[in-house]
C-alpha cells in the first residue's frame, strides 16, 4: 500500500511483512529506505498519518494496522474459534498473532551540520484488537486515532480512541464512555473525548 505525507516529499509503502519503507521524491534517483523492520510473516496492513503542524520541522504520526490475510481469518476466526488458543500453540502459526494497532512517530533524521539524512520513526504505543478481521477504514488526527470495526455478530461500529492514553502491547478496552448512533452505525468512543 503506498501512502503519500502531505507535502509530497515523502512516498512510505508498506509491505506485507509489517515493514515501512520511503522514497525521498525530492532526489534526483528516489531510493529504497527502511523507516520500520519486518514485524510478521504475511499480515493485512492499513496505513494512515497525521501531520505535526505545531512542530519546527518535519514530524508526522502514522498509524499501523496489522491484521492476519483473510484466508488465515476466516480459517481462524470460523473454523477454528473455539480452539484459536491449541492453534496458535503450534510452531507453523506463531508469526501471526492477534490484529494490532500501532502508533508511530516520524522525523528528519538531521546530520548535526543540518542536512537531512532521511527519516526515522519510534512507537510510543501499540495495542491489539478484539476482531481479526483487517479493517475497513482508518484514521488519525493529533491524538485520536478511529477505524471502523466489521465485528463477528451483526453489529459494526466506529471506535474513536486516545491513542496517548494506551498502554504499550495492551489488549484494546472497547468499554464504551459515550456511544451514539450514525447512520445505522453504532459509534463508541472508548476514551474521555472534550465535549
Amino acid at each position: 500500500m503506498l501512502h503519500l505525507i502531505e507535502g509530497g516529499r515523502w512516498l512510505l509503502m508498506t509491505r506485507r511483512t509489517g515493514s515501512v519503507v520511503y522514497y525521498d521524491l525530492d532526489m534526483a534517483e528516489p531510493e529504497e529506505q527502511v523507516l520500520i523492520l519486518a514485524q510478521y510473516p504475511d499480515c493485512v496492513i492499513s496505513i494512515t498519518s497525521d501531520l505535526d503542524q505545531e512542530a519546527p520541522i518535519l514530524v508526522f504520526r502514522i498509524a499501523l494496522d496489522m491484521s492476519w490475510p483473510l484466508l488465515a481469518f476466516y480459517f481462524l476466526s470460523v473454523i477454528m474459534r473455539p480452539n484459536l488458543h491449541i492453534l496458535l500453540a503450534n510452531e507453523y502459526w506463531q508469526g501471526f498473532s492477534e490484529p494490532v494497532l500501532q502508533i508511530w512517530e516520524v522525523s528528519l533524521h538531521l546530520d548535526s551540520s543540518g542536512p537531512c539524512l532521511g527519516l526515522i520513526a519510534n512507537k510510543p504505543t501499540s495495542f491489539k484488537r478484539e476482531n481479526y478481521r483487517p479493517l475497513e477504514s482508518l484514521s488519525l488526527c493529533g491524538n485520536l486515532v478511529s477505524y471502523f470495526e466489521d465485528l463477528f455478530t451483526s453489529d459494526s461500529c466506529v471506535v474513536v480512541r486516545d491513542w496517548t492514553k494506551i498502554k504499550e502491547c495492551s489488549t484494546l478496552d472497547l468499554t464504551p464512555k459515550r456511544i451514539f448512533l450514525w447512520d445505522m452505525i453504532i459509534v463508541v468512543i472508548v476514551s474521555h473525548l472534550a465535549a
